[in-house]
């Protein structure tokens, strides 16, 4: 597995020749599945994937009174 790395972007910050290299490259990379990280499929894993967008919507719901 390779090393994760982490960034926290703020308002006008402004990314470097191979920061901005780095990010394209990752972003064409396929997703990576296993037993920690499992493909979430409405089909076949409908109760795996009704629990994520519950999450996701929870999440969204406290960034959104957090903005408020």
């Amino acid at each position: 597995m390779g090393k994760e790395i982490y960034f926290t972007l703020k308002k006008g910050t402004v990314l470097t020749e191979s920061e901005i290299a780095m990010l394209e490259t990752a972003s064409t990379n396929p997703p990576e599945y296993d037993e920690e990280n499992p493909e979430i499929d409405p089909i076949h894993t409908p109760e795996l994937y009704s629990s994520l967008v519950n999450a996701v919507g929870e999440r969204n719901r406290r960034i959104a009174k957090r903005m408020a």
